[in-house]
């Protein structure tokens, strides 16, 4: 197992080396189910106790919503609430046994296929108190904060330095339906007789590198946050539910509104299965809240005899004002009969058969359970601090820090296909013969080779000054293609000419520009004809059309270094007499002047370079 130090106490550098550590040697950037919590894993192996010789054991798997019976539990009482010497031999055993059986369900096909990770739940039921926090805490809202505190300073949060950590855990449970400046929140408390045991196995899964998240809840709270589901129908006047366990009870205490307000540990004492005085505990308990003729409702959670209870309670009320008092079976529930064992608290694994039965009750509309539904009622009583945590990366560093071990891998492949690459050439050059040329040889072959550039110049030159600009014969059908036959337009003078100029003295090239002025006379038809030809974009297509059916470059217009533009005047007139029949020429009332400009600049290939190569005679 990889010992680890709190990234504070490291440098930039030893904090990346125990990342890449850990994600060299562990699965902790590949496996997500080391950052779950154990009920959100995909096996999960659920342990009930309460304290009887009896202990529930179920194995439940997430992907198919199923339970199975479990396991044999192995027998917890060699167990400690406090480490020492005295326990070592005694737990050791204990553990080893756990372990033993955790790997006989990792591999079991019996419980599906081969798991890759599993979660172990601790449903504490033997025990449980509730402790006042310190004044300026329980009035707090701020209830992360407080509950962090109770983990890693209870004395601070309890306001008692008496109590002993190493003996037990707390945890807070808030009353989001108490307005402020009351008490807020309350301390839940849970020996930790079975911290060494679930910590061991969180090591044990560290060591063989598997996912084993453990977990001890306190089974009464996960009880009051299945409220929702014992409660279909309320009369408003408010509840008070008391879950019956074997050395304890906890009552739970609902507003109107359905807001939890007050929670309570009764102790059994002398032997009973049930709290001595429960009826004068009832009377001034709706006294104390306010609560008029509230309904009462006994949930039994472990397998007692309710006779002395039911005797207590006609006794005390013999003489008083009955209350409204009746029992819960859980084992008749639906959902309850799907679980070995028929466990309230274990309904809380099943997301999908929760959720559905939850949402349809009016009172998982309150504050109260829809925060407990938010993992306040599943709390981890031996879970870590934020600062624990905070010494592994999160998953997605770790996964970061992988991708960045393949690219370097990359980028080292890469480096050595370019050595390897390089030492090919160096080796491919040495052995050619220009490598091999005497100096005498050498200096021939230079003079040869600029004797054949300047040669190669003056065929550049004279390539590029008799490049076809602007042949006549193409330069006439451009006013072909753009004035047809039937366009209904006279032509009466056409001119064309080019002419280039230097931008930059310093330039080699000149620039030059063609110009065609096109004159004429358009009927209706034509007046058409000339409207499509005063858009650039026509003109600029038949442009392509002529240089793709001619096979001439001069006329593509596609090139960042040409530019092409078109000029139209237009005016009412008619035709002077003496160009066409008088006849034709009345309907021909449209006079225009169309001007193409096509400009070149001095970086087309076919500027004219206007720096001749250099004369030079043969070098001998």
């Amino acid at each position: 197992m990889i010992e680890l130090r709190h990234p504070t106490e490291l440098n930039i550098w030893q904090v990346y080396r125990q990342a890449k550590m850990l994600t060299k040697h562990t699965s902790r950037a590949s496996s997500a189910d080391w950052y779950k919590d154990a009920m959100q894993v995909d096996r999960q192996w659920h342990i009930w106790i309460d304290g009887g010789e009896a202990v529930i054991s179920c194995i439940f798997d997430r992907r198919t919503n199923t339970w199975k019976e479990g396991p044999e539990v192995p027998s917890l009482k060699a167990l400690h609430s406090k480490p020492g010497p005295d326990s070592q031999e005694g737990s050791s055993e204990v553990i080893d046994a756990f372990r033993k059986t955790v790997r006989e369900i990792l591999a079991s096909k019996e419980f599906g296929p081969k798991a890759k990770s599993l979660g172990v739940i601790l449903h504490v039921a033997e025990e449980f108190a509730v402790n006042d926090l310190a004044p300026e805490y329980a009035m707090e809202d701020d209830f992360e904060r407080i509950r962090e505190l109770t983990i890693v300073d209870p004395m601070e949060a309890l306001g008692d330095s008496s109590v002993d950590p190493l003996a037990h855990s707390w945890r807070i449970l808030p009353y989001w339906g108490i307005s402020e400046g009351e008490r807020r929140s309350v301390a839940i408390m849970l020996s930790r007789r079975y911290f060494e045991l679930i910590n061991s196995l969180r090591s044990y899964g560290e060591e063989r590198n598997i996912p084993i998240i453990a977990s001890a809840h306190a089974a009464p709270l996960e009880a009051v946050m299945l409220l929702p589901l014992l409660l279909d129908k309320r009369d408003g006047n408010g509840d008070i539910v008391l879950f019956q366990y074997r050395n304890f009870s906890a009552m739970a205490v609902l507003d109107p509104s359905g807001e939890l307000v007050q929670i309570r540990a009764l102790q059994h004492r002398s032997n009973a299965n049930h709290p001595s005085g429960l009826g004068e505990i009832l009377v001034n308990t709706s006294a104390l809240m306010n609560l008029k003729n509230p309904a009462v409702h006994i949930v039994p959670m472990s397998r007692i005899n309710q006779d002395g209870l039911i005797q207590d309670l006609e006794l005390y009320f013999a003489s008083r004002s009955p209350m409204n008092i009746g029992f819960i079976d859980i084992q008749e529930m639906e959902l309850t009969r799907k679980i070995p064992g028929g466990k309230l608290e274990l309904i809380l694994a099943s997301e999908e058969d929760f959720e559905a039965t939850f949402r349809a009750s009016s009172l998982s509309e309150t504050k109260s359970f829809t925060n407990l539904a938010n993992g306040w009622a599943a709390q981890d009583f031996y879970g870590l601090s934020e600062e624990e945590k905070s010494f592994y990366p999160s998953q997605r560093d770790l996964k970061l820090l992988k991708s960045f071990g393949y690219i370097k891998m990359v980028l080292i492949i890469g480096f050595m296909g370019l050595v390897s690459w390089t030492a090919v050439e160096v080796a491919s050059t040495i052995t050619t013969r220009a490598w091999r040329l005497s100096e005498t040889d050498a200096s021939a072959s230079n003079l040869e080779l600029a004797k054949l550039n300047k040669e190669k110049s003056k065929i550049e030159y004279w390539e590029n000054m008799m490049a076809p600009r602007s042949e006549g014969w193409l330069v006439m059908e451009v006013p072909l293609r753009l004035f047809p036959p039937d366009s209904g337009i006279i032509i009466t003078e056409c001119d064309y000419n080019a002419q280039g100029e230097t931008a930059d003295k310093r330039s080699k090239k000149i620039a030059f520009e063609r110009r065609w002025v096109v004159k004429g006379y358009a009927s209706e038809t034509g007046v058409a004809r000339l409207s499509k030809l005063s858009s650039n974009t026509f003109l600029k297509a038949e442009f392509e059309r002529i240089s793709q059916e001619m096979q001439s470059e001069a006329f593509n217009p596609s090139f960042d270094s040409r530019a092409l533009s078109v000029t139209m005047q237009q005016q009412q007139g008619q035709m002077p007499s003496g160009v066409v029949n008088s006849s034709v020429a009345r309907h021909f009332r449209t006079s225009f002047e169309l001007t193409i400009l096509q400009s070149f600049s001095d970086e087309d290939s076919l500027a004219i370079n206007i720096e001749p190569p250099r004369a030079g005679g043969q070098s001998n």
